[in-house]
């Protein structure tokens, strides 16, 4: 039997190589998203437009009591005028790609976003979020393929990346 790195319980599910039981591998996604959310602050009755459903329940457990007036589409739309945010979800695999790809090709691009722009999901994996949605019952699919990270068998450096990459972009 496996036991969860966490609770020590039945661990079901694998979390970078380990065994996580769903209700802590569900904690942990919620709270790592939390936590990158709180360095945001929306204020009372901020009007937020959400793109994608996962995202809208990631966004929705993380301001779970605040008085929010919260807009969720599947796609962007033409005019995003009369919202304070704008909420969107590129995974670390994206974000950490496409830093990767700008690099081979000789330029710095962090993956930073207007500041009315906020992405939901750049604190998990490819892996991760997949997993989250399939739990929770959402329909949700990865842009792009396999990442360069991936195929090297690399999942752990995609953290380490990406912790460089926000030191990055405060300079």
């Amino acid at each position: 039997m496996t036991t969860c790195y966490v609770c020590g319980k039945k661990g079901n599910l694998k979390h970078l190589d380990r065994d996580i039981c769903k209700k802590c591998f569900l904690r942990n996604v919620e709270r790592r998203v939390k936590k990158h959310l709180g360095r945001r602050m929306f204020k009372k009755d901020d009007k937020i437009l959400v793109i994608g459903e996962l995202e809208k329940v990631l966004l929705e457990n993380a301001v779970k009591g605040m008085p929010l007036k919260i807009v969720s589409r599947k796609k962007l739309p033409k005019l995003i005028q009369g919202f304070d945010y704008i909420v969107v979800g590129r995974t670390m695999d994206e974000v950490g790609g496409e830093f990767l790809g700008g690099l081979m090709k000789g330029k710095l691009i962090l993956g930073g976003m207007k500041k009315k722009f906020f992405n939901i999901l750049e604190v998990l994996t490819d892996e991760e979020a997949e997993q989250y949605a399939k739990l929770k019952d959402i329909k949700f699919k990865v842009l792009g393929e396999k990442g360069f990270l991936d195929t090297l068998g690399l999942k752990e450096l995609k953290y380490n990346l990406y912790k460089n990459i926000k030191e990055l972009r405060k300079l």
